[in-house]
């Protein structure tokens, strides 16, 4: 992906570190200049798919958990309660210290920091493709989140293929949002489903039908 850095496992946390204290700069700048005479609202867009247990025991619920705070957490969280996720936090300085790392190579931030970085939201914003099973797994050297994902081949593709369509996901999403973060304004802004043109759109149809009926806890 352009611009073609392969990034070793310390700039893309260093890179979300910075973009976090800017948008917080960003929100409060907002505040004192603009604020009152807009009355406009701020927000975040975060990406992320859903992670679905792929079976109903303790280390999958665990890695789904694990999957959801490390893709929408790592920027909600610090959002909404100033600081990174605590699993994340955990998993980062004993995955650093076991690679030899003298500090965890998820920067930290300073108390004024969280304080200042905390509740820069009026609202969070989803953007949304698809879902996928987690499935715990043993530590990889591959990947911080060592989770296992993988879909259901059941689920219908796209055309051309793209992501798996899993609408209830959404609807799994929007709800686990709102129990971990108080409740917050939602707006989705993606939600992808592609047909490869045309004005046959009767699967997207279906989709938008199975979201907005379907009553999933």
């Amino acid at each position: 992906m352009a611009p073609g850095y392969n990034f070793t496992g310390l700039e893309d946390y260093q890179c979300i570190h910075i973009l976090l204290k800017a948008h917080a700069k960003a929100c409060h700048i907002y505040d004192e200049k603009f604020r009152a005479e807009q009355q406009g609202s701020v927000g975040i867009v975060i990406d992320t798919a859903w992670f679905e247990p792929a079976s109903g025991s303790d280390e999958d619920k665990e890695a789904t958990e694990r999957g959801l705070q490390l893709m929408f957490g790592w920027f909600a969280n610090p959002v909404v309660n100033g600081n990174y996720p605590q699993v994340m936090i955990d998993r980062m300085d004993e995955r650093s210290a076991a690679q030899g790392y003298a500090v965890s190579r998820l920067p930290k931030f300073t108390d004024e920091e969280i304080a200042y970085i905390k509740g820069t939201h009026d609202f969070v914003a989803l953007n949304f493709y698809t879902a996928t099973y987690a499935q715990w797994t043993e530590e990889s050297d591959l990947s911080d989140l060592s989770v296992l994902v993988f879909p259901d081949n059941a689920w219908e593709d796209t055309d051309p293929p793209l992501f798996r369509v899993v609408p209830w996901g959404l609807r799994k999403t929007v709800n686990w949002i709102s129990k971990t973060y108080g409740n917050p304004e939602i707006f989705i802004t993606e939600n992808v489903y592609s047909n490869g043109g045309g004005l046959e759109d009767d699967r997207r149809i279906n989709f938008y039908k199975v979201i907005f009926n379907m009553d999933v806890n």
